[in-house]
C-alpha cells in the first residue's frame, strides 16, 4: 500500500516500518487489507460533506432518518457461508501463531486446501502490487507532464502560506517558518476558540489558506486531463483508482503536513482512545462530487456517496470548493461503530458547505455519507481533500480486525482480544 509513497514517506523520515516484523503480521495485515477493503464500513471510498452555509463554521441540523447505505467494496448479502473463507484464514493465522505445531494435527488434504486458499489471497496481492508498481512508473510520466504545463506541485516557502491564521495561532506554528514537519505544543486557548465538536467524534475548524485549496483543485485538473489522454490504468478489478492520490500527483508532502501538525496532535488531544498510539500511515485523495445531469465534472465522478465508516482511525476531510458553486452535498454524520446510534441507523447531524480550507476532522469509525449535489456551476464540483491516518503501531498492533471493525476497545484495550495479552 505504499509503494508509490516510499520516497516521500523516507524523504520526511516518516511512515515506515523501522524493525523486523514477523512473517505472520505481514500475511495477516495482508489478508485483513484484502478482506475488509480500502474503506471498512457501508459505503464505497471516502466522503465527507458540506453544502450551502456562510461564513467559516457549516451550519448544523439534526434529523432521525434512518442512515442506509451499501457495504464499501464487499456485497454483503447477509447469507450464512458467505464469510466461510475469511473466518477459515483468520482461524489458520490465529492457529500457525498460537499452537505449536498446529498442522501436525491436520491431513495432508486439509493442509492443501489451506494452502491454496492462501496462494489465492498471495495472487491477489501481487496483482495489487504490481498495479501499484505501474501507477509509480506513471508517477515520473505525469509529473513530467505537469511541469511542461506549468502546474507547480511543490510546497510554498512558509507554513503561513499552508495553513490559516487562526489555526497557526493554535497549533502553535509560526507563518513565518519553513515548511517543516516537528510538531509544536498545541495553544489550548486559542485551539478552544478554533475548534467546535459537531457530533461525537467529530470536530470542524478553519485550517488551510484558501489560495492553496485552489492550487490542489487546478492541479487535479491537468491530472485528469493527463490521464484522458493517456488512457486509464485499471485496478486488478477494473476500477480507476489512485488518480487523485495525492502521492501520484506530487502533493505528499502536504498528506505529511498535515499528519505531523494536525492529526497526530488533535487525534490524540480529542479521540486519544482511537489511536493508543501516534498515527504512522497516511493517505490523501481528492474526491468529487457533480449533478447526475449536465456536463461532465473533471474529477468528480458521482454525485452523492452512501453511509460509510472509513478504514482509518482519524479522518481529515477538508473542503477545497467555494460553497457558492454547487447545491446540496452536505455530510451526515452517524453514531461511533458499535454505539447505540449506529445500530438504529440514526443521523445525529447534518452539516452544510464551509468556505475552502475548512477542515471537518472526525474518527474514522464514525459513521459518515454524503448527500446528492443537485445543482453546480458550469466547470463547478464539490471537491474534498480526504486524508485517511492510521495508528499501526497503536491500535492495530492491539486489536484484531473483529475487534476494531466493531470497535469493540470503545476507547479502552479489551481484554479478551486474541491479539492482546491474555492469549499471548
Amino acid at each position: 500500500q505504499q509503494a508509490a509513497a516510499a520516497a516521500a514517506a523516507r524523504g520526511a523520515g516518516m511512515f515506515l516500518w523501522d524493525g523486523a516484523v514477523p512473517a505472520w503480521v505481514v500475511a495477516a495485515s495482508a489478508l485483513a487489507t484484502l478482506f475488509l477493503g480500502a474503506g471498512a464500513g457501508a459505503g464505497k471510498g471516502a466522503g465527507g460533506g458540506e453544502g450551502r452555509s456562510s461564513g467559516m463554521r457549516p451550519a448544523l441540523t439534526s434529523r432521525g432518518a434512518p442512515l442506509g447505505g451499501a457495504i464499501n467494496e464487499k456485497d454483503v448479502t447477509g447469507e450464512a457461508g458467505r464469510g466461510e473463507n475469511l473466518a477459515r484464514l483468520l482461524h489458520l493465522g490465529f492457529g500457525l501463531n498460537h499452537y505449536p505445531n498446529y498442522l501436525a494435527r491436520w491431513s495432508l488434504g486439509d493442509v492443501e486446501r489451506a494452502e491454496d486458499m492462501l496462494l489465492a489471497q498471495l495472487e491477489e496481492l501481487r496483482a495489487q502490487k504490481a498495479w501499484l508498481a505501474k501507477r509509480a512508473e506513471r508517477t515520473e510520466e505525469l509529473l513530467a507532464h505537469l511541469r511542461r504545463a506549468g502546474v507547480d506541485v511543490a510546497p510554498p516557502a512558509t507554513l503561513g502560506e499552508v495553513f490559516s491564521a487562526e489555526a497557526l495561532a493554535a497549533l502553535g506554528l509560526a507563518p513565518e517558518s519553513a515548511v517543516g514537519y516537528e510538531e509544536a505544543p498545541l495553544v489550548l486557548p486559542a485551539l478552544d476558540d478554533l475548534i467546535e465538536e459537531v457530533t461525537e467524534g467529530a470536530y470542524h475548524l478553519p485550517l488551510l489558506q484558501p489560495a492553496l485549496c485552489a492550487r490542489l483543485v487546478h492541479t487535479l485538473r491537468h491530472v485528469v486531463e493527463f490521464e484522458e489522454a493517456r488512457g486509464p490504468l485499471l485496478a486488478p478489478n477494473g476500477s480507476q483508482r489512485g488518480v487523485s492520490d495525492l502521492d501520484f500527483i506530487g502533493w505528499g508532502w502536504l498528506c505529511d503536513l498535515l499528519v505531523r501538525h494536525v492529526a497526530n496532535p488533535l487525534g490524540g488531544l480529542l479521540m486519544g482512545g482511537e489511536l493508543l498510539g501516534d498515527l504512522d500511515w497516511r493517505q490523501g485523495y481528492i474526491t468529487g462530487y457533480g449533478p447526475e445531469q449536465g456536463e461532465r465534472r473533471p474529477g468528480a465522478p458521482r454525485s452523492s456517496l452512501a453511509t460509510h465508516t472509513d478504514d482509518s482511525e482519524v479522518t481529515l476531510n477538508i473542503a477545497l470548493s467555494d460553497p457558492g458553486d454547487f447545491e446540496g452535498g452536505e455530510i451526515r454524520l452517524g453514531g461511533m461503530r458499535g454505539s447505540r446510534e449506529d445500530q438504529r441507523g440514526d443521523v445525529t447531524a447534518l452539516v452544510d458547505a464551509p468556505e475552502r480550507g475548512v477542515c471537518l476532522l472526525h474518527a474514522g469509525r464514525l459513521n459518515h455519507g454524503v448527500e446528492e449535489v443537485q445543482d453546480a456551476a458550469s466547470g463547478a464540483a464539490r471537491y474534498q481533500l480526504i486524508v485517511w491516518c492510521r495508528a499501526r503501531r497503536g491500535i492495530r498492533a492491539e486489536l484484531c480486525p473483529c475487534c476494531w471493525i466493531n470497535r469493540r476497545n470503545d476507547g479502552k484495550l479489551p481484554d479478551d482480544c486474541v491479539c492482546g495479552p491474555r492469549w499471548n
